[in-house]
């Protein structure tokens, strides 16, 4: 009998590291901060649900501001976000990449590997490389010094005002061949609705998997 291959859900990072991880994720509808790599700056009484993958993941956490620090050839810089759930244990700072096109800035997430210029482009004179590992496009990240806090500019990733990204959805160009099904309102998927248990997928074994072959 063959086993079924795992796949991590969240991404791991060695623990003992002195650098925490920056994710850069366009499918994300909100990013995430850190305390242990973020200086929190702002900490809001209202609360968001957050949804890891799946609906039985969904967990509610403050929203806050915080900063980081990201170490370059030309020195360390400070990389900030507004508006995005503060998640206690969490190891990595996570950036929604729609969140910070709506502020301005633009996150070209397309590995170099693959003809992309990975990176997170603030302006014409500064941007920080960005690294695909683990199959997710990352940056190292630590927890800036006070020093770094009173000296250095802040670069901001979202705008400090409510984000809701239910009312970002762009029309639907009616020139463009698109699959059908597609509204300015494209509606939720309740995962649980589908009851589906690894009993339904059934028992892969070596003589099933050879049928398929012979078919």
């Amino acid at each position: 009998m063959y086993n079924l291959l795992g796949r991590a859900i969240h991404a791991h990072f060695a623990q003992d590291s002195k650098d925490g991880h920056l994710i850069s994720d366009n499918a994300a509808d909100t990013g995430s901060l850190t305390p242990k790599y973020c200086h929190i700056t702002f900490t809001s009484t209202q609360e968001v649900l957050v949804n890891g993958c799946h609906p039985t993941m969904v967990k509610p956490y403050f929203l806050a501001s915080g900063i980081t620090a990201v170490d370059l050839p030309s020195g360390p810089h400070l990389v900030g976000q507004h508006e995005v759930p503060l998640i206690p244990n969490s190891l990595i700072r996570l950036i929604s990449e729609t969140q910070a096109h709506c502020f301005g800035v633009d996150i070209d997430s397309k590995s170099r590997w693959f003809g992309g210029r990975g990176s997170i482009l603030f302006d014409d004179t500064f941007s920080i490389p960005l690294q695909l590992e683990q199959a997710l496009m990352t940056c190292p990240i630590r927890m800036p010094t006070q020093d770094e806090l009173d000296t250095l500019h802040d670069n901001w990733l979202t705008n400090d005002a409510p984000w809701d990204s239910n009312y970002i959805s762009e029309p639907t160009d009616d020139t463009l061949p698109v699959p059908l099904g597609y509204s300015n309102t494209l509606g939720e998927v309740n995962l649980l609705d589908l009851d589906i248990s690894l009993s339904d997928l059934g028992e892969v074994t070596k003589d099933s998997m050879e049928t398929d072959k012979a078919m």
